[in-house]
């Protein structure tokens, strides 16, 4: 009994040692005025000082996109910029991509809600109280857009950096296509199930793996087929050649 007490006690002080902080902030677009994405919505930024002075911070999107030009998008490349009101700063990269897909072009005056949006957590070391409270923010920026003509917007380093991930990862999705004629279902699902080296393609790849997981192999390969369809279908609108 004394133990049991004694744990409980531990537990009652972390508790009361554990200092939260919750701000919901309003998404502000730092995008260029000309660009042909519009962002809004909101962000909750959660910061915890645990026991041990380590900080955890994490972030829960509700980011709404619009497309605000007269073109339809097919993919567009964006950043997110958090600051919590301790000064902790966060700053991600979101990507679309409807390259790979039969649907998933993102027409002229539409909204998409959580197109964008996820969550995510991570520890940093605490800080000692000091003057660096201050208003939390949250900016979204634009960085680059390619719409369904092939035309451009924004700043072409994320585009090279965008087109040779998709490339690379249009070698990964011919290659499971020959496995699969080559060595059947078992062999396409073992390939499949090997990490990429590529960090952007295995991240594609994740969500074939997840479909395989759930509802097997001959989903993943159905979906395989439907990407690679799609990708040849935008190739030839965009006169681009299939890569080897």
């Amino acid at each position: 009994m004394r133990t049991l007490t004694s744990a409980i006690g531990v537990l009652l002080f972390a508790c009361v040692v554990a200092v939260a902080q919750v701000a919901v902030v309003p998404i502000t677009d730092a995008s260029p005025s000309a660009s042909p994405i519009h962002n809004t919505g909101t962000v909750t930024l959660s910061q915890v000082t645990l026991p041990s002075g380590m900080v955890t911070l994490s972030h829960k999107d509700n980011w709404t996109v619009k497309n605000v030009s007269n073109k339809p998008v097919m993919a567009f490349v964006e950043s997110l910029r958090m600051v919590y009101a301790s000064g902790y700063t966060i700053e991600r990269n979101a990507k679309y991509e409807a390259f790979f897909g039969p649907n998933g072009i993102l027409a002229p005056g539409i909204n998409f809600d959580g197109l964008l949006s996820i969550e995510s957590s991570r520890t940093e070391p605490g800080r000692k109280a000091d003057s660096l409270q201050r208003q939390p923010e949250c900016e979204a920026t634009v960085r680059w857009v390619q719409f369904a003509d092939g035309t451009t917007f924004g700043d072409s380093g994320y585009g090279e950096q965008f087109l040779a991930d998709r490339s690379a990862i249009w070698s990964a999705l011919r290659r499971l296509k020959h496995v699969y004629a080559a060595d059947g279902v078992n062999g396409f699902a073992r390939q499949l199930e090997q990490r990429a080296a590529e960090p952007g393609v295995d991240a594609y790849l994740a969500h074939l793996r997840d479909l395989q997981q759930k509802r097997g192999p001959q989903k993943a390969i159905e979906a395989l087929q439907e990407h690679l369809a799609a990708a040849e279908e935008r190739a030839a609108e965009l006169h681009e050649e299939t890569p080897n």
